[in-house]
């Protein structure tokens, strides 16, 4: 409680959800294994939920508990799951490539399984009439069952198909596959209508859905960018770079407003503009793992999400006014909001990020003001960038599928674009001594090209047809590495293009960063596998950091997100990750032990770099940049103090409160102000606001001494 007559904090209770200023409202607890799916009943009356542990299960929005037993699959994992037009069934996809169809609360439904996929179903839909069912799946192919019947039409000829959704009529069916286009089908016949402009400069789309009206439709892919179409058209409406990964989207009722998902612990309520760029206009935050789903009420006053942590939650979306007032930005000199950093120069004294106006911006480290106007001549987002090691040279690259070197002093162009990308550049690396600069394409397609005679002098074959994510030079110069989303890494020698050795990390997850140690011996690539350490001149796993390791007998660390960035420290001690759940992780570079998880707001963190002085750790996330001390961070870490200053300090934000290493709660942290918090071992703090929330324990009394806090003139 606080009291106005009180110089400091007396103490911190929870005092109930309702009183909280945050938008959550309940948490569905109950299943085992990670949740996949959520949907809500056409009455709003109850939620629908399919897990990992292969339940289905139909909870009670008013209650929280579950409205009926669990229902078993048979069939492994259930994917995803939809409530029929009546609300009388719901159906479900499972992981063996069953349709199952089972009865609501209140209802006499049988249950019934649909078969036929080969795969699994990775989606399913009820027409609104109710009279057809439509799944997705693995196997390459879209179903349209009738529900009296049990028949179905394939429609076939396909790559994985991700996700599917009727229109609002029932005429049309939409889907999204991994061969980047979203396809228009005949909903009764199955034949093709028609496709909208492929996504693949962005990435694979992952995610489809239609206005209630049935107007407008929308898509969304892993690389961040949010599409909205008109149907009878075909015509692209506006496109939305969220910087955010996007894995599920879906229009609110009244279809002014979206809800989606990332690769991160929140779910984002979009307000619809006629703009390039948007920002959230609410993030529900709180989950502990990523969240794979969301679904807004039938009043669109509500949003339930779907998590790894095992949960679903349900969400307050509606524009009510907020008690506590934002925080307003304040004048300063970079006026374009920056939209993602994309490097730190070797010296660290200046940082390069991207726009929104697709300029490129370089910003001085110390006084934190731009060195020159934004560069301009890129008509797209800019997405990567590299410095050269003398710090005279920048390169960036764009979704406009343009490679353009800048002069850092000055900002002025250098040289014509490199234009040689047809299928797009979604990967880009400037070698340490500026003679090579390698990219790497949608289609898989490597190119090094000599930066001083302008040409692309070599085309390099490989016969991985997956996205290059990830490119990076040796500290010499003389070889470079690509990871893809494959799974595989490739090194090559840059000279001749020759081929050294490839691995595949064991896991095959995505492959979204790459770094050199500074003795060029060994390789830190970070992806869905975590993060795993590679003897460079053998391609040879030497450990994996944060799946499965013993840290002197505790228990075992694992990191449960994507390991978005790595980069090793000057001297090679230290491995620094960054996390699509917004922690920053810092290793022993030798040893592999954890020294350290430092918790962010939740945003994903897509770069993180070490100082040249291996003294702090740059990170961005969520269009924030923050700067950590390593030494106050081994400092905290290693403690066992029970100081409550040093517990303030090393404190994480979970469900806006700061809690300690047992998670107790020391200091709630109203919503509007937890994206500027600034606390120990965080020393830096910038965003496009100039604003910073920073906690200190002056006026802080705790213990014994806790009744100083009345006394006018109270020393601790």
């Amino acid at each position: 409680m606080f009291s106005p007559c009180c110089d400091g904090l007396i103490s911190v209770a929870a005092v109930g959800v309702s009183r909280r200023r945050d938008r959550y409202i309940m948490s569905l607890i109950g299943h085992e294994d990670v949740v996949r799916s959520v949907a809500y009943s056409p009455d709003g009356l109850f939620i629908a939920s399919g897990s990992n542990d292969g339940t289905v299960r139909i909870w009670n929005v008013s209650t929280g508990e579950e409205a009926m037993p669990s229902l078993y699959s048979g069939h492994g994992i259930v994917r995803s799951v939809a409530f029929s037009p009546s609300g009388k069934s719901v159906a479900a996809g499972t992981k063996a490539g069953y349709v199952c169809i089972v009865a609501s609360p209140g209802s006499r439904a049988t249950l019934r399984w649909l078969s036929g996929h080969s795969g699994m179903v990775c989606s399913v839909i009820f027409s609104p009439d109710g009279a057809r069912l439509a799944s997705a799946s693995a196997d390459k192919t879209i179903r349209i069952w009738r529900i009296d019947t049990g028949h179905s039409i394939v429609v076939s000829g396909l790559q994985i198909v991700r996700e599917v959704a009727f229109s609002a009529d029932g005429s049309t069916l939409a889907s999204v596959s991994y061969d980047y286009v979203v396809r228009l089908w005949n909903a009764i016949t199955g034949q093709p209508e028609g496709q909208l402009k492929p996504h693949r400069p962005e990435g694979i789309p992952y995610s489809v859905s239609f206005s209630s009206r049935g107007t407008n439709l929308v898509s969304a892919v892993a690389g961040g960018r949010i599409a909205v179409w008109n149907v009878s058209t075909k015509e692209l409406i506006s496109s939305y770079c969220t910087v955010i990964p996007v894995n599920c989207v879906r229009f609110s009722p009244d279809g002014q407003s979206l809800v989606s998902t990332a690769g991160d612990t929140n779910a984002y309520i979009w307000t619809i503009k006629s703009s390039e760029y948007m920002e959230p206009s609410i993030i529900l935050g709180g989950h502990k793992r990523q969240v794979h789903s969301a679904s807004f009420s039938p009043d669109g006053l509500l949003v339930a999400t779907a998590a790894a942590d095992n949960t679903i939650r349900v969400w307050d979306a509606s524009n009510r006014s907020k008690s506590a007032q934002p925080m307003q930005p304040e004048p300063r000199s970079v006026t374009n909001p920056a939209v993602n950093l994309l490097v730190v120069s070797r010296d660290g004294s200046f940082m390069v990020y991207g726009l929104k106006d697709c300029a490129v911006l370089v910003l001085n480290t110390q006084t934190r003001k731009q060195r020159f106007a934004p560069m301009r001549g890129h008509t797209s987002l800019v997405k990567w960038a590299d410095i050269s090691s003398n710090g005279q040279l920048i390169a960036s690259a764009s979704e406009d599928n343009t490679v353009r070197l800048w002069n850092a002093r000055t900002g002025a162009p250098v040289g014509h674009p490199f234009t040689r990308y047809a299928d797009g550049v979604r990967a880009m690396a400037l070698s340490p001594d500026a003679r090579w600069l390698a990219s790497g394409s949608t289609g898989g397609v490597m190119c090094l090209c000599d930066v001083a005679s302008d040409q692309r002098s070599n085309i390099i074959p490989f016969k991985d047809t997956g996205t290059v994510q990830a490119i990076a030079f040796s500290p010499d110069s003389r070889v470079f590495v690509a990871g893809y989303n494959t799974g595989y890494i490739h090194l090559w020698q840059a000279e001749d293009v020759c081929s050294l050795w490839e691995s595949l990390d064991p896991k095959g997850g995505v492959i979204y960063s790459v770094s050199f140690s500074p003795d060029a011996t060994r390789l830190v690539s970070g992806g869905g596998g975590g993060i795993l350490v590679w003897n460079a001149n053998t391609g040879e796993l030497i450990r994996a950091l944060g799946i499965e390791t013993q840290i002197n007998g505790r228990a075992s660390i694992k990191l449960a997100y994507n390991a978005m960035s790595v980069a090793c420290s000057p001297d090679g001690r230290f491995i620094c990750g960054g996390s699509s759940d917004g922690s920053v992780q810092l290793w022993d570079g030798l040893t592999g032990e954890s020294n350290a998880t430092l918790k962010g707001p939740g945003f994903s963190v897509t770069f993180v770099a070490f100082t040249p002085d291996g003294r702090s750790i740059v990170s961005f996330g969520g269009r924030n940049t923050r700067v950590w001390d390593v030494d106050q961070i081994r400092l905290q870490y290693s403690s066992r103090s029970g100081d409550p200053d040093m517990a303030l300090g090393s404190s994480a934000l979970k469900d806006g409160w700061l809690t300690g290493p047992s998670e107790e709660r020391l200091l709630w942290v109203p919503a509007e102000y937890q994206k500027y918090l600034v606390n120990l071992p965080c020393i830096a703090f910038i965003d496009e606001t100039g604003n910073s929330v920073t906690i200190r324990s002056e006026g802080w009394y705790h213990g014994t001494k806790w009744t100083r806090c009345w006394l006018n003139d109270a020393r601790p």
